[in-house]
């Protein structure tokens, strides 16, 4: 499955836009950037998941960037468990089973 969800649906989502007009600059590019984010690390992280649960889990994990302070702060969960998104994700996540020597 494949993130499927537009920025500006997205932005919408996160109540930074209506869903159809098109985002001003700053904000269309930190989406921008935070989708590619979300799609690389999402669809890595579950790639079988169904399309809808990708989609509700790059909404929450952008978000939670989008929201976060830029700087690193001690104390703070990964973005991929804090945000929620492991959580929708983890039962179609695939577990290996590894030799350890």
């Amino acid at each position: 499955m494949a993130i499927t969800i537009s920025v500006d649906q997205l932005a919408a989502h996160l109540r930074l836009g209506d869903g159809v007009t098109a985002l001003e600059e700053p904000t269309n590019g930190i989406l921008t950037r935070h989708l590619a984010t979300a799609k690389a690390l999402i669809e890595s992280y579950a790639p079988s998941a169904p399309e809808a649960v990708q989609n509700e889990a790059a909404i929450r994990f952008v978000g939670w960037l989008y929201d976060s302070p830029t700087h690193g702060m001690r104390g703070i969960q990964n973005a991929m468990s804090a945000s929620g998104a492991a959580a929708l994700l983890g039962r179609f996540r695939e577990r290996r089973v590894g030799v350890v020597r």
